[in-house]
């Protein structure tokens, strides 16, 4: 409730995008050809944390956890004073190790749900880039190249960038 009533002081209504961007996910299992589709509800007796999403494709369980990256808080603080950046085209070290707790968390938390053998998981990543639309593909790769060597087993990663 307090997501649509309250902004940040610094980053606006961030936190009211990232449950919307649950709803890209949502529309992504749909896309796919997914039914039943629901909101997986969370957890409040134990600590185990659990996907946004799950939905059914023919006859195999389909899971999905959305996650949300935006812009450092190095562009936020650049854009308060109105001051310059240079364009970069590699991920930062910030960026990756955001990038690195990300994907472990989205892992650990794809893996606590279903535990049925042919179940289909999915990393919906809904990242701004600083640098979003000179770099995009390149840093979209490098994103994919991190995921590929933390070797997620049976986790596929969808990256999700808006024009």
């Amino acid at each position: 409730k307090t997501l649509c009533v309250k902004s940040d002081e610094r980053r606006g209504w961030n936190q009211l995008f990232e449950k919307l961007n649950e709803a890209k996910g949502y529309c992504f299992l749909k896309l796919m050809g997914c039914t039943n589709i629901s909101f997986i509800h969370r957890e409040t007796k134990s600590n185990i944390e659990t996907p946004d999403l799950v939905g059914w494709k023919n006859t195999s369980q389909v899971l999905c956890e959305v996650k949300t990256i935006n812009i450092s808080d190095g562009l936020v603080s650049e854009r308060i004073n109105m001051s310059g950046m240079y364009a970069q085209n590699t991920l930062t070290a910030g960026l990756t190790n955001k990038l690195e707790s990300t994907i472990t968390k989205a892992v650990s938390q794809l893996n606590s749900y279903s535990k049925l053998p042919d179940t289909k998981k999915y990393m919906f990543l809904v990242i701004t880039y600083d640098e979003d639309l000179d770099y995009r593909n390149e840093l979209n790769t490098q994103t994919r190249n991190l995921f590929n060597t933390m070797n997620p087993v049976g986790i596929d990663l969808v990256i999700f960038n808006e024009a």
